[in-house]
């Protein structure tokens, strides 16, 4: 049995923690935000990773980032190692955030529309962020 997975996180604070961490040369978020290169792969929309050019789906299981504890053992069990949820490091994790200040009208419509597929199939919300 072959499996394939990939993993979703809400791109509402990965934007957040992409322009905190990442970023070379300092940007405002708007200016970061507005610039995304959506071939890029730490920016790209999950859909473009996940399928082929025929709109394909490539992987037959998403684990969400947010539920990644729970996820990843049985995901895991499928491939014949367990694992406990104790047993996933978590390194860089940050303390809860309101994301969404970080948003205008601009930038929030922009990711609404780049992250369409996330946000709709895993029913990412900006109002559930705060």
């Amino acid at each position: 049995m072959r499996i394939q997975g990939a993993p979703a996180r809400a791109p509402i604070p990965r934007l957040r923690a992409l322009v905190k961490y990442r970023l070379e040369r300092p940007k405002s978020f708007k200016e970061f935000v507005l610039g995304i290169d959506k071939e890029q792969g730490m920016t790209m929309p999950l859909y473009d990773f996940i399928h082929d050019d025929d709109g394909t789906c490539l992987v037959n299981d998403v684990l969400r980032f947010e539920e990644l504890a729970d996820g990843l053992p049985r995901y895991l069990l499928q491939l014949g190692i367990q694992i406990g949820p104790e047993e996933i490091p978590l390194v860089g994790a940050s303390e809860v955030q309101d994301y969404v200040a970080y948003y205008d009208e601009e930038t929030q419509s922009f990711v609404e529309n780049l992250y369409r597929y996330e946000i709709e199939r895993f029913g990412y919300r900006f109002e559930d962020l705060r």
